[in-house]
């Protein structure tokens, strides 16, 4: 995946959290929270390693 995806999986869940709230765009601070939920969903269901490319 690569590194930031692996620095993603060693951070705690509040900057996990945080992290994905500042890379979402201008808008309700509702709907900011549900797309940072959605990118950390998609970058966590990933594996943390990328020595393979992510593939398996």
């Amino acid at each position: 995946m690569g590194y930031v995806a692996e620095s993603i999986h060693n951070m705690t869940k509040e900057d996990q959290r945080a992290w994905a709230l500042m890379q979402t765009g201008p808008g309700l601070m509702v709907d900011r929270i549900a797309e940072a939920e959605e990118l950390l969903n998609w970058l966590l269901s990933a594996p943390a390693s990328s020595k393979d490319g992510g593939k398996a």
